[in-house]
């Protein structure tokens, strides 16, 4: 039976391995500096996919709540809102009401594969 954190952890991956297909699935492949396998992502970055995570596997289902919560991880190494994402800007970075259907669509799936994985691994959730 996998520890806690290796179930975090392999839903971490997860979602970020099934947002990334997502928006190629809409034809906004994500920027350049977050195209990346789990492996190459900054690991500010994967504690910010853990923490979605641990939030989804502590009961929480709300993709409004989730995003909030994503953008307080977000700002809180650095990002603001903008479009370069190597200056450390994310368009994503606002209100969840603000953001297109596409996006907010996000942290229902964060919401599924999380529950999925957790799920499949006997987590209880």
């Amino acid at each position: 039976m996998l520890s806690e954190d290796e179930i975090v952890e392999l839903c971490a991956k997860a979602q970020h391995e099934v947002t990334r297909i997502y928006s190629y699935a809409l034809g906004t492949p994500m920027p350049e500096a977050l195209d990346l396998l789990w492996g190459e992502l900054d690991d500010n970055l994967q504690e910010v996919a853990r923490t979605l995570v641990d939030h989804v596997l502590k009961g929480e289902r709300d993709p409004a709540k989730l995003h909030v919560s994503w953008v307080t991880c977000m700002l809180s190494i650095g990002w603001v809102w903008g479009t370069s994402i190597f200056k450390k800007e994310h368009p994503w970075l606002m209100d969840y009401e603000e953001l297109p259907v596409p996006q907010r669509i996000r942290m229902d799936l964060v919401v599924s594969v999380t529950v999925g994985v957790a799920s499949r691994y006997g987590f209880l959730v």
